[in-house]
């Protein structure tokens, strides 16, 4: 049994990506899927699956990010047409889409998730696709909203919070040191005391 279980967990992520791109709605229990895996299999597993979706985040990012390039004359697209292509693209549903499970895990596995956006370097990329979109809609005014543009700000907010909590936690304890003594409360005494060694 638990040989089985190990063969479903290691092939879990591709079948995870492929039910989200075809019932985006089902993300909340992917997102308890992979937490509850996580638990099973353990950090390196769940480590592996946050790089994997980072790095589909960003070739999807890298793509529409392509294709809010400025239009030429040589092309034979609208303006509207060029807008709108951020929202209708199917890259642009399965970021959104991708997006949001990453913000969803952001809350379950804060750290975790922190350290493989930091690693992977996406928030640049983020940013100049947000930056491109901005540039786009702009221009082609009559186009619709890309759906994937809250969840992107979301991400890059969690985010942000992790990276602030983690420098006052890192300043304190340059500050404090890391003497700290841990204490239990006895409620019959109603005195903190030290643990034994």
């Amino acid at each position: 049994a638990k040989e089985l279980l190990d063969n479903f967990t290691d092939d879990i992520i591709p079948g995870c990506t492929n039910l989200l791109d075809t019932l985006p709605e089902t993300v909340y229990r992917v997102c308890d899927l992979i937490v509850v895996v996580t638990q099973r299999n353990g950090d390196t597993w769940r480590d592996d699956v946050l790089t994997s979706l980072v790095a589909g985040i960003a070739d999807l990012a890298l793509r529409l990010l392509e294709a809010a390039a400025p239009l030429t004359t040589s092309d034979s697209r609208t303006v509207l047409e060029w807008g709108n292509q951020l929202s209708t693209m199917a890259e642009a549903s399965k970021l959104a889409v991708r997006l949001h499970l990453l913000s969803l895990l952001f809350e379950e596995m804060r750290m975790a998730c922190a350290e493989a956006v930091e690693s992977s370097e996406i928030l640049d990329l983020l940013v100049r696709l947000l930056d491109s979109t901005q540039q786009c809609l702009a221009v082609a005014k009559e186009a619709s909203t890309p759906k994937w543009i809250a969840p992107l700000l979301l991400l890059m907010d969690l985010y942000e919070k992790i990276a602030v909590s983690s420098n006052r936690r890192s300043a304190l304890e340059r500050i404090v040191g890391k003497s700290h003594i841990w204490k239990w409360f006895d409620d019959r005494s109603g005195r903190w005391c030290n643990y034994s060694s």
